[in-house]
């Protein structure tokens, strides 16, 4: 019902009322990984199709105005929107960079350099997709420690499953442990290991995106934020941001200035989680902005240490992609907001 109201509301012009609308006001657009192989059938809410992410882009090509997240104020024209990549998945190099080039699209990568040995999954999200590729199978595993399961996977099983299985790992990695679990349900995750679906981007591959035009912005050392105190929260953003100096300022002085880039004062909250404490640990260091995962527009009234966001990925639908970048689907929130008891 939702789709069919949306497309009756395009056909009748409200889409084209809204850009109006809103015109003065930006969009901040974020993604994560793009798919490789088949990970929008394993997470739709993270991953999107490179023939997906074409048609976003190609309707931001028609309709609004791309700009960098340092402009995100001060731009004219139509509807501003500023494109960001969370975390710095292997295939925002191989697949959303170039994609995003063919435009000339300015983009943000927040960049997490997360404990993860190069080339190698991140631990969670390949055991998750390990056992929801494998949901209505019987999982008989017997660990040495004393762990035992005997059932049948179900999708809402998954996330208590790996509550039970992630303490087991001897490291960050531990791709033993992981080939263990598929082995056990014959499951060849060899394949998701050589693709790199499930990977960070190494340093190396960091300096290739920033060379290709990528803004690197700060997303904590470790992906999240300690808050027991200023100076360990403190200590996991300046560990990363260390690490992206590294990236986007050489030391070599042959290297072309432009391929130069201030340190990063731009910031991501980890998950999109915020309070308080967090804003004002921000406002000591100096962070310029800081991105949330709460929904809306930002303008010049937007706290810039609460920049919300819209998620785009597979799981929403083009029409729903076009009402929320027009400004429809956040008029919408709002008057249901207003009229809720």
């Amino acid at each position: 019902m939702k789709i069919f109201v949306l497309h009756l509301l395009r056909r009748f012009g409200f889409f084209a009322l809204f850009r109006r609308l809103y015109r003065h006001k930006t969009l901040i657009l974020a993604y994560h990984a793009v798919e490789i192989h088949d990970e929008t059938e394993f997470r739709r809410q993270l991953f999107i199709s490179q023939q997906t992410l074409a048609k976003r882009l190609d309707y931001l090509a028609k309709y609004c105005q791309v700009v960098s997240l340092e402009r995100i104020n001060n731009s004219s024209g139509r509807n501003r929107v500023v494109i960001t990549l969370d975390d710095g998945w292997y295939s925002n190099l191989t697949l959303a960079a170039p994609l995003l080039a063919q435009y000339q699209f300015p983009y943000t990568v927040y960049l997490t350099d997360e404990d993860t040995p190069e080339g190698l999954p991140m631990f969670h999200v390949g055991l998750s997709y390990i056992l929801t590729k494998n949901v209505g199978q019987r999982f008989v595993y017997n660990h040495p420690s004393g762990l035992s399961i005997d059932e049948v996977i179900s999708r809402e099983g998954v996330d208590p499953l790996i509550e039970r299985i992630e303490p087991l790992k001897s490291g960050p990695d531990d791709m033993a442990l992981l080939h263990q679990v598929a082995a056990t349900l014959n499951f060849d995750f060899q394949p998701s290991i050589d693709n790199k679906a499930f990977t960070l981007i190494s340093q190396e591959q960091a300096k290739q995106l920033h060379q290709q035009g990528a803004n690197l912005q700060l997303h904590t050392h470790s992906h999240d934020t300690p808050l027991q105190n200023y100076s360990d929260f403190a200590a996991r953003i300046e560990q990363n941001r260390q690490y992206i100096n590294q990236i986007t300022q050489p030391q070599d002085l042959q290297k072309p200035k432009q391929q130069n880039q201030p340190s990063p004062q731009h910031y991501c909250y980890p998950a999109g989680t915020f309070e308080a404490k967090t804003m004002e640990y921000l406002k000591q260091m100096g962070i310029a902005s800081a991105r949330t995962a709460l929904p809306g527009f930002c303008d010049e009234n937007t706290d810039p240490l609460a920049l919300p966001s819209f998620l785009d990925s597979e799981n929403i639908p083009q029409i729903v992609f076009e009402a929320e970048v027009c400004g429809l689907m956040s008029f919408l929130r709002s008057l249901v907001a207003k009229i809720k008891p």
